[in-house]
């Protein structure tokens, strides 16, 4: 009981002297210190953050725009899915969860435009690109591919020759530099292309749209009529290179998932089948770990600036009162509680540096990015501040201002009292 009365006590001083000299303080001082933690908090979290939103809108470009929220392919050794037609059958009978499926056919062809105009050995532009057979009406219910048209239009069931081109096949749509030797150049709505295959074969397109998604696996690939790719292919059924479901109960995708491998495995498991996240591919989560890094980089960084603020701030405030601390000793007061002191008032500080920087953050910073989010070719970043992301930072913050308010407070009250009191 006696030690609890004696820490009540330190407690109760530690905070009375905080509170005179936070009072007494010259309101400058006061003013940097509390701006400086506001930009710490600010630096710890917008960096982080845009670079968590930036990777997070990379897969959901890819997911919302190829593999949807399950995905089938075949396994290795195997060109199209095996035993498409009973797949389907147990997809269609999962209607309580899917929302759309969209079947799609492969094929790797050599694009060339303006082939026309060239004579002799000169070659025409041209560029490599996956063809993809797909029905216009599922892809639309499936994935957002429809709504990424950038000019044009999207393909309609009714097409036989037209193409609706990747981004990344062609120069002047987007701001991105143009004239790379693996685009075809300015191709133009209505212009024609020449789709060349391996087996020799080709067959001339009418461009009708151009699709810019972000997601560099889809915008590197062009898309045709399922109809006219399979009769292209010379194959007398049906065959599909994969398979992408939307589901609408995102909680149900990994029974899902368990559902379609139990049904392929009593049909001789012939599949893979995945989730969104595990068909998105290993390149981002890469980029999410070095963004991460980067990110902890920077608010190391801003916590050290913090850190050595508050710390220079309240040595010079205690050296700048040791006459007065040591006749405080004089008197009687406990050195703890003057320790004490100088760590509220760097808490104190920090505190409401914290609570500028959160106004600022969610009432400000959040709503600019969620209007105009930062544009970048693979990606648009808004900021992602997730709980326990901001949690984590302020209480980094707080423990940092804790310390670097006790170091200082105890190398100068620790001096002999005599000493502080003649200055010494």
């Amino acid at each position: 009981m006696k030690k609890f009365d004696y820490l009540k006590r330190v407690v109760n001083v530690a905070f009375f002297i905080a509170t005179k000299s936070i009072r007494r303080g010259p309101i400058a001082v006061k003013l940097v210190t509390v701006f400086i933690l506001m930009l710490t908090l600010l630096n710890l979290t917008v960096v982080g953050g845009l670079l968590n939103g930036i990777t997070e809108n990379v897969g959901d470009n890819i997911k919302n725009s190829f593999v949807g929220d399950v995905f089938v392919e075949p396994l290795s050794g195997y060109n199209y899915i095996r035993n498409e037609s009973d797949l389907f059958s147990y997809i269609i009978k999962g209607d309580t969860f899917v929302a759309g499926y969209s079947a799609r056919l492969l094929k790797g062809v050599i694009l060339e435009y303006d082939y026309k105009n060239v004579s002799g050995n000169k070659k025409p532009p041209s560029a490599g690109t996956t063809l993809v057979g797909i029905s216009p009406d599922a892809e639309a219910a499936t994935t957002i591919l429809p709504d990424k048209v950038i000019a044009g239009r999207f393909l309609n069931n009714n097409d036989w020759s037209a193409i609706v081109l990747g981004s990344a096949l062609v120069d002047g749509y987007l701001t991105s530099p143009a004239g790379n030797s693996d685009t075809l150049g300015h191709v133009l709505i209505g212009d024609k292309v020449r789709a060349r295959f391996a087996n020799g074969a080709t067959f001339e397109f009418t461009v009708v749209g151009i699709t810019n998604t972000k997601a560099s696996s889809v915008d590197q690939r062009s898309f045709v009529n399922y109809k006219i790719l399979r009769q292209l292919s010379g194959l007398a059924t049906n065959e599909y290179s994969e398979i992408a479901i939307r589901i609408s109960d995102q909680a149900a995708a990994t029974s899902f998932v368990k559902y379609l491998k139990d049904a392929d495995a009593r049909m001789g498991y012939k599949n893979d089948i995945k989730k969104a996240d595990e068909a998105i591919p290993k390149a981002v989560d890469d980029l999410k770990k070095a963004f991460a890094l980067i990110g902890n980089i920077v608010g190391a960084t801003a916590i050290l600036v913090g850190l050595v603020t508050v710390f220079v701030i309240i040595f010079v405030n205690a050296s700048s009162r040791k006459k007065q601390l040591g006749i405080l000793k004089a008197q009687g007061i406990e050195p703890s509680a003057l320790i004490l002191s100088y760590v509220f008032q760097s808490l104190f500080y920090t505190f409401i540096g914290v609570v500028m920087g959160m106004v600022i953050l969610f009432f400000f910073l959040q709503g600019y990015f969620e209007k105009n989010p930062l544009s970048l070719p693979m990606a648009d970043g808004k900021l992602l501040l997730g709980f326990d992301y901001i949690t984590l930072r302020i209480t980094i913050l707080m423990v940092s201002s804790l310390i670097s308010g006790f170091i200082p407070a105890w190398f100068i009250i620790r001096q002999n009292t005599l000493n502080s009191i003649l200055g010494r």
